[in-house]
């Protein structure tokens, strides 16, 4: 009941921690080799809006930017990654230059560079004169582009803020069901004790009277054997009748095994547990013969076996099993169907390390150093 509560509340926080999280470089990858441009612009947004000194990120957006048609944000975008890091070290020189001159040639080919990546007004173009038409365009292309911002509205916070006391809600209520289940569970099981406890109680009073009026030899220390279990189990009666627990039941089959004992004796016949006592004292062992080669070799591997059997009978086995791990230097490598998308290289992770991402290949850190 414990471990299922745990992996429900540990599933709970974690689609409560989903809206929070920051798309890794392998989402804004994938997204960019399928061509879902609209998806690695929300995902580039929100990492820039997090980490505005990545260049690797300004990079990656740029070419997401050139795709969608907004030249002019491109480009801004491409350059203000050039300025975090002069030296070039999120990918190669030579694929930046590359993609450097492509978004600029596109950029010029549309006119200068749209920024909003819309259609001009017909009207304003005709009745704005050329020069000056050209000079605001230059402008606005040399203009660095503030991202669009991406962040959760008050309706996701509110939600949020839901979801979180449902939550805690819900595990309040299971745990006091669970509390009382267990409760309940427990005060049967000692009134169970407490009944079966006084039957051997009886029992054991009634053998004491049988002892007392005896006249076989060595009933003097068989009543005392007799007291002294008369004595234990109005104890256990008295524990059982004051608390809300059960008691171990290896408790009360000790007992009872030894009335059965005792009534046995003073009956006059052997003890049934006797041969099962001594048999308990003395642990099995396994005896291994020496013996050299193939032989020996293989009856020690056998004994091995299976005391490994007898000592792990009862635990949870583990099964290793072989994961694929994509081969980055195969994925960065091939550039003949990547449609000319540069995706840069160095960690996988936003760290931002004095304006460029140097960190480790950990992808699970987005906080800047």
């Amino acid at each position: 009941m414990k471990k299922f509560l745990a992996s429900v509340f540990a599933s709970l926080l974690l689609v409560s921690a989903a809206a929070f999280a920051l798309p890794t470089v392998q989402q804004i990858e994938s997204a960019m080799a399928q061509g879902n441009w609209q998806q690695a612009d929300a995902g580039l947004s929100q990492v820039i809006q997090a980490h505005p000194n990545n260049a690797r990120a300004h990079y990656l957006y740029a070419q997401v930017l050139n795709r969608e048609g907004r030249f002019g944000d491109a480009l801004a975008q491409v350059q203000q990654a050039k300025t975090l890091d002069p030296q070039i070290r999120f990918t190669d020189l030579t694929r930046f230059a590359q993609t450097e001159a492509r978004i600029r040639r596109d950029a010029e080919r549309a006119g200068g560079g749209n920024n909003s990546g819309r259609a001009p007004n017909p009207f304003v173009q005709q009745n704005a004169p050329a020069v000056q038409q050209g000079s605001t365009m230059k402008q606005s292309a040399m203009m660095p582009q503030v991202p669009e911002r991406h962040g959760p509205g008050v309706g996701m916070w509110i939600g949020i803020i839901l979801l979180v006391a449902v939550i805690a809600l819900v595990l309040r209520w299971t745990l006091r069901r669970a509390r009382t289940q267990d409760d309940t569970r427990a005060n049967d099981d000692r009134r169970v004790q407490l009944k079966r406890t006084t039957d051997m109680l009886n029992t054991v009073r009634s053998l004491k009277l049988d002892v007392k009026l005896s006249t076989a030899p060595g009933h003097e220390a068989l009543e005392k054997e007799v007291e002294s279990t008369e004595d234990q189990l109005r104890g256990l009666v008295e524990t059982l009748s004051n608390s809300k627990n059960p008691v171990p039941p290896y408790q009360l089959d000790e007992l009872e095994q030894r009335l059965g004992s005792l009534r046995a004796r003073a009956d006059g016949k052997p003890d049934p547990y006797a041969a099962q006592a001594a048999s308990a004292q003395q642990p099995p062992v396994i005896v291994q013969q020496g013996g050299g080669g193939f032989g020996g070799g293989m009856g020690g591997l056998l004994t091995g076996v299976l005391l490994g059997e007898a000592l792990n009978s009862g635990r949870d086995r583990v099964v290793e099993r072989d994961v694929i791990v994509d081969d980055e230097s195969r994925r960065r490598g091939n550039d003949s169907n990547d449609g000319g998308l540069d995706f840069g290289q160095g960690s996988n992770d936003w760290n931002d390390g004095g304006g460029v991402d140097m960190g480790n290949n950990d992808d699970s850190g987005w906080t800047d150093t």
